[in-house]
């Protein structure tokens, strides 16, 4: 009898362990793959009878040959450039814009850089995600973590310059992974729940904090430089 049971139980892991890994994958080709194809290409519609060498999906595949030869080929270096894993630490932003009044003493800067309570507060949880979606099965986590990773990793084999504003797109999986974790904390016990209604006026603080700098505000030199938390912040 209990040898049957062991059999029903492996049987039953074996079932759930297929469509675990089936359906993330069926997911990301129907999405990334065949949907993203479609809405790529279309996009090129109204130039697509343009007069010219080439037209219609001839013209689109000529486009995406010389795209990939210019960046199979790119050598150019960037002081802020950055590599695809130092992204989500912040190291290095993009210093996109800078304007400097010396009648007022002021200084305007936009910079492409992420709110410290959110990019550095989400690794934790990004690895509990992950985390969970391995080691639990989790359906949730597995969403998360496919998006993150999908959107991340290829820029592994890219021998291109990268930049940090590429990691852009996972901020929202950032944000769903801080949210999970808080959500299993709230109901741990009260002082987590203090905790967690700081965080949020934590974040709140420190967007309104860089603010000038993400939007161009002219602000003093010395408020300018109290911004640069880390030695690599260059702006």
């Amino acid at each position: 009898m209990l040898k049957r049971d062991e059999n029903k139980a492996g049987n039953s892991r074996k079932k759930i362990s297929k469509p675990f890994l089936l359906t993330p994958l069926l997911v990301m080709f129907l999405s990334f793959i065949i949907i993203s194809f479609i809405i790529y290409v279309l996009s090129y519609t109204p130039i697509m009878g343009l007069p010219g060498e080439g037209s219609g999906l001839e013209m689109v595949l000529r486009y995406q040959e010389n795209m990939l030869r210019y960046h199979a080929t790119l050598t150019a270096t960037h002081p802020f450039s950055s590599p695809w894993w130092s992204w989500i630490f912040m190291i290095q932003p993009v210093w996109i814009y800078t304007l400097s009044n010396p009648v007022e003493n002021t200084v305007s800067n936009i910079v492409a850089i992420g709110n410290p309570a959110i990019w550095w507060i989400s690794i934790p949880f990004l690895l509990l995600v992950i985390w969970k979606w391995i080691k639990e099965k989790d359906s949730t986590c597995r969403f998360m973590a496919v998006v993150f990773l999908f959107q991340l990793l290829p820029y592994m084999f890219i021998g291109r310059v990268l930049f940090i504003y590429h990691i852009m797109l996972n901020v929202p999986i950032m944000i769903l992974s801080i949210t999970y974790g808080l959500n299993i904390l709230w109901y741990k016990n009260r002082m987590y729940k203090y905790l967690i209604v700081g965080y949020f006026l934590a974040v709140m603080v420190t967007f309104v904090y860089f603010y000038p700098i993400l939007a161009g505000y002219p602000i003093s030199p010395e408020f300018n430089n109290a911004h640069k938390w880390l030695s690599s912040w260059i702006f």
